[in-house]
């Protein structure tokens, strides 16, 4: 499968998948947006024709997702379907510009172009992130990833990266798992958030903060392994907000880790 995106300052990005023909196929979601639909997959089902639909693996910035796609007939069936305002300006500029290019060049012979100082951007962001986050080795090649496909980047990062302790110096991950679950193996008996403001009073973890709306003063804050932390954890994306960090606790470590903040003899027996 090939991917091509085509920009427009009036309608955004449209990506543009071929199939084993050669014949295009547009990114539904992208052409809905473009002509001003609030419910993509309902104008799909009222002006597109099922056998003009299909569904393909498309790298995205969260990563390889399924996207719908409809061929050149499902994409005039909806941009004649539509009495938008923007319907007829966005009929011209695809078969004005977009069809032209794509029959000009034989289809996608030549690659989407990268936009150097969008690339440049967010590889700036994402270093000042890791630095300031204390992010995990596997934290940053996840985001790197992200802005890899998001640029449409050839695929030259690894599949995985090292996580370890800051000393370690043998080149292999070590397992982790949350203080909860720690603490629950240890069979020591106290809360999370007992366990992270101790951890914080020995230079262990320290408060970050975001812009959030919903907050008070619109700052959430959230915890993050501190430089002298790394000895014991890491740093991950919390699953539950990409813009936070969740610690993690190497489990070879987390003995060593309760000696430092006075705990081991709490050990169950």
């Amino acid at each position: 499968m090939d991917l091509m995106r085509f920009d427009s300052e009036q309608f955004g990005p449209v990506r543009i998948v071929t199939d084993e023909l050669g014949e295009p196929w547009f990114c539904a979601a992208d052409v809905c947006r473009a002509l001003g639909y609030s419910n993509p997959r309902k104008a799909v089902a009222d002006h597109v024709d099922e056998g003009d639909v299909t569904k393909r693996d498309t790298p995205t910035a969260s990563g390889v997702q399924v996207i719908t796609y409809f061929n050149e007939a499902g994409l005039y069936s909806l941009i004649f379907g539509s009495k938008l305002p923007t319907a007829k300006a966005f009929k011209r500029w695809v078969t004005g510009e977009v069809l032209p290019t794509i029959r000009k060049t034989g289809g996608f012979g030549v690659p989407a172009i990268p936009d150097v100082a969008a690339v440049q951007r967010d590889l700036l962001f994402a270093e000042v992130s890791a630095r300031m986050l204390n992010m995990s080795s596997s934290g940053r090649l996840g985001m790197l990833q992200k802005i890899q496909a998001q640029h449409q980047l050839p695929n030259l990062l690894p599949a995985y990266a090292i996580d370890a302790p800051s000393d370690a110096v043998d080149g292999s991950s070590r397992p982790t798992f949350s203080a909860t679950e720690g603490l629950k193996a240890f069979g020591i008996q106290m809360s999370a958030k007992a366990f992270n403001t101790l951890l914080a009073s020995h230079g262990l973890l320290e408060k970050m903060s975001r812009p959030s709306s919903k907050a008070p003063d619109k700052q959430r804050e959230f915890w993050a392994v501190s430089p002298r932390g790394l000895l014991y954890g890491k740093n991950i994306v919390d699953p539950r907000c990409q813009r936070e960090t969740q610690p993690h606790w190497f489990q070879t470590r987390f003995k060593d880790l309760l000696g430092v903040l006075g705990l081991v003899g709490e050990k169950a027996a």
